[in-house]
């Protein structure tokens, strides 16, 4: 039974909510809850290691002991995982356990073509270890805690060798990590201090070399030797998202800057004026001071058109190694502290390194890895897989059997790969692709590959585009039963299965239109009709252009759900399908933040200059006429215009500390103009 406080603290209590009852109240409120949940947590959470005993990934041991086997509860993680009913126990082979991520899974070619399979086969054929078996414990999107979950479980397979191939998943997110509360209120003190975004990092080094350092020690309990693949990142082919195409707020009047000098820079370079490109990207470069990929992306892609490779790679590094800072989704990626850490304490705890960015280096004679190597940030094309394996037999053949085997042999061993299964790695990579917001060329690239491998690729791209156009839930729709059906059901969530997935993908769109010009030209007038069908404003049907599916940049892992629209680039697209040229009406709610005087948001539609809007940071709200002239039958672009931040960073990041401090997530970025209403329907009267 709970005690009744004294009645004469009620006054106090009373007093005490009086001072509570306000924004700085609320603060204090959030920051006595923050130090609260921080005393209780460990600064460095360290997963549950011996959880799940008898198990191994998704399978268990038998009730006989001679093998594990896949579990009925875990059935939905089955996919992440080998497409294998048991795991025997441990016989005469010589045994190898493969652990790591989707790139270790092969995924594009997974179940029928993995590195498991790569080089089993490549050991085999040295015949100096016997007969060989590799269990394949690689798991999509297996994350550093679940790795060392599994290092620990694979003890119970008896194996001779340990390769483990992984790091792409590790430290995503982290800045916003729920697990280390310390680290969020220490975020909030860089940013009110005025230090810059660019310190943050400094916070996150000595966790980052604490997991790690603990993670590569995991493998001492194994007594066996251990080989770490350590992974390389699509350095040429990758390109920024959206919005990492971005800045975080920088002193002053300098994020303004940093915008004027990224629109002069690619404006030079899609001229192909290489030399002011670099010139504006330099801008941008010494503004932010290397936290945002954008200009450091740029000045790699000039610095490699003037033949300088080793420059242009140390640039592609940095650029990629900006999304660490990242506080929302960004795509996977080795960061280059990873990198360097592994590299420096593997050798000192007896692991094997096998060094890709070496490798596949050599491979390329000094090139860059590009899509010769890559489908798309990390994944492995099949002679990538086979020049990784090939590098990894080479070492287990030296360590368990003190014997040299020359890399063209094992390359020659190499299992090969069906037509049909590359058509489909390279059909599901342009998608793929087109979900993290790459360009045209890239996805067109990868669908006409997948048509030049297999010419049953070109039924499953007009199913795909069905399925994405279509307004109804996937699964009520033939053509995604037929997708179902096809040999690459098992990749089929890559296309989407929820109405967040249904994105009008209209770079998937234009790609496979490419692809399938001269070879169905009817099928694509049908797909034009269902756009219209599914999505064109009629009299009876008007459409909430606010709607996930209609935004050029929405990515559904992005950033938290809000009431509302926030445009995180000066300029935000949406899409309009219209059924003819007839005359639009928009009704439309919006408003500027961060400004202190009047601005000008201007509206084009296609391309084309319509009209413009007087903004403020209060919601206004009007109906606009959008002449028939201006639209086409089909899919329109409406584009906003937002003007550019007056407020000065530290003013804007001071403010983000206060949101810090009360459960808000860290997000540091300028955004430009938010909209409440977007919705357009057929002028009355046509």
């Amino acid at each position: 039974m709970s005690v009744r406080p004294p009645e004469d603290l009620k006054p106090h209590a009373h007093r005490l909510a009086q001072l509570l009852d306000s924004d700085e109240g609320a603060k204090a409120i959030a920051l006595l809850q923050q130090l609260k949940m921080g005393s209780a947590l460990q600064q460095y959470p360290v997963p549950d290691l011996d959880a799940c005993p008898g198990s191994i990934g998704v399978w268990q041991a038998n009730g006989q002991g001679d093998a594990f086997v896949r579990s009925e509860g875990l059935r939905r993680s089955w996919r992440s995982w080998a497409d294998v009913e048991r795991i025997e126990r441990r016989s005469s082979k010589t045994r190898i356990v493969l652990l790591g991520e989707s790139v270790a899974r092969g995924h594009f070619f997974d179940p029928f073509y993995t590195p498991s399979h790569v080089l089993e086969a490549m050991l085999k054929a040295t015949s100096t270890l016997g007969d060989v078996e590799v269990v394949d414990l690689a798991c999509c999107g297996l994350r550093l805690a679940q790795l060392r979950q599994t290092i620990r479980q694979s003890a119970a397979l008896d194996p001779d060798a340990v390769v483990i191939f992984a790091g792409n998943n590790w430290f995503h997110g982290i800045v916003n990590s729920s697990d280390d509360r310390r680290l969020t209120l220490d975020i909030a003190e860089v940013l009110r201090s005025g230090r810059g975004v660019g310190d943050v990092r400094s916070l996150l080094l000595p966790r980052i070399r604490r997991l790690l350092s603990a993670t590569l020690a995991d493998t001492l309990r194994l007594n066996v030797p251990v080989v770490f693949v350590l992974p390389e990142f699509n350095l040429v082919d990758w390109r920024c998202a959206a919005r990492q195409r971005g800045v975080f707020w920088l002193p002053g009047a300098d994020t303004r800057q940093w915008f004027v000098a990224r629109d002069l820079a690619e404006h030079a370079f899609s001229a192909g004026d290489y030399e002011t490109a670099a010139r504006h990207a330099g801008v941008m470069t010494a503004l932010d001071k290397g936290t945002s990929g954008a200009g450091l992306d740029l000045l790699a892609r000039c610095t490699l058109r003037q033949g300088a490779r080793a420059d242009a790679r140390r640039l592609f590094e940095q650029a990629r190694d900006t999304a660490l800072l990242e506080p929302f989704y960004s795509s996977p990626r080795v960061f280059g502290v990873t990198q360097e850490l592994i590299r420096i304490e593997a050798p000192t705890l007896g692991i094997q390194l096998v060094d890709l960015p070496l490798v596949f280096s050599e491979h390329l004679s000094g090139d860059l890895p590009d899509r010769r190597l890559f489908l798309d940030y990390s994944h492995l094309t099949a002679e990538a897989m086979q020049v990784a394996m090939a590098a990894t037999a080479r070492v287990l053949v030296r360590k368990l059997a003190d014997h040299e085997v020359e890399t063209d042999q094992l390359m020659k061993s190499a299992p090969p790969v069906s037509e049909d299964v590359l058509g489909d790695a390279h059909l599901m990579a342009a998608l793929h692709n087109a979900s993290f917001g790459q360009d045209q060329e890239i996805c067109s690239y990868h669908s006409t590959r997948a048509i030049a491998h297999s010419p049953k690729a070109a039924t499953h791209m007009r199913d795909i585009l069905d399925v994405k156009f279509r307004r109804a839930p996937n699964r009520i729709c033939a053509s995604f039963a037929r997708l179902c059906q096809s040999s690459r059901a098992r990749n089929i969530y890559l296309i989407g299965d929820t109405p967040l997935d249904q994105i009008m993908e209209t770079t998937v769109l234009e790609a496979f239109t490419g692809a399938l010009a001269k070879r169905d030209p009817e099928g694509l007038r049908s797909v034009a009709e269902l756009i219209c069908q599914e999505h064109a404003i009629t009299a009876s049907r008007s459409v909430d252009l606010l709607e996930q599916r209609y935004s050029a940049t929405y990515h559904s892992m992005e950033a938290p759900a809000r009431s509302y629209y926030r445009a995180w680039d000066p300029r935000s697209t949406f899409f309009l399908v219209c059924a003819s040229s007839q005359p639009v009406e928009l009704t439309l709610a919006y408003r500027l933040p961060h400004t202190d005087q009047p601005a000008i948001v201007a509206l084009t539609i296609n391309g084309g200059p319509w009209v413009t809007l007087d903004a403020q940071p209060r919601w206004a709200s009007c109906t606009l006429h959008v002449p028939g002239e201006l639209l086409r039958k089909g899919i329109n672009e409406v584009t906003f215009r937002w003007p550019l931040p007056t407020v000065p960073g530290e003013q804007a990041l001071a403010a983000e500390a206060d949101q810090i401090e009360l459960g808000e997530p860290f997000e540091g970025r300028p955004w430009f103009g938010e909209v409440q209403t977007l919705r357009a329907r057929l002028s009355e009267g046509d």
